[in-house]
């Protein structure tokens, strides 16, 4: 049995690869291997991405096939707004700074607040 670990620094990485493909474009796992070349690793968080509603998606189970195919349409309101919060390069490392040892603890949603909280302190706000 395969155990597999969230890493945030993937889900990221894909939602900006995700981002940037073709709207509706067929996906099959080699679309990401410059991220990893753990495909068990990259099939899991891309159903952590699914399971968020960060993306709008159909499967396409392929018989004899350890991993489906996704045609993915598009990111989700809620999938833009998380890399809003996480895509600088900058506001990213601080955030995962001020987390510092909690963030294998931290959930998606509370790393996105504390990553808007550091983006509001750079405004003043």
């Amino acid at each position: 049995m395969i155990i597999l670990k969230r890493d945030l620094d993937l889900i990221r990485d894909m939602l900006i690869k995700i981002e940037d493909l073709t709207p509706s474009k067929e996906v099959t796992l080699e679309d990401f291997l410059e991220l990893s070349s753990d495909k068990d690793k990259l099939y899991y968080h891309l159903e952590l991405i699914i399971d968020n509603n960060f993306i709008s998606y159909k499967a396409m189970p392929c018989m004899g096939a350890k991993y489906n195919l996704f045609i993915i349409h598009r990111l989700t309101s809620q999938g833009h707004d998380y890399l809003d919060s996480v895509r600088d390069p900058g506001i990213y490392k601080e955030t995962k700074s001020k987390i510092g040892s909690l963030v294998k603890s931290c959930s998606l949603a509370v790393f996105q607040a504390t990553a808007e909280s550091v983006i509001k302190s750079h405004l003043g706000i």
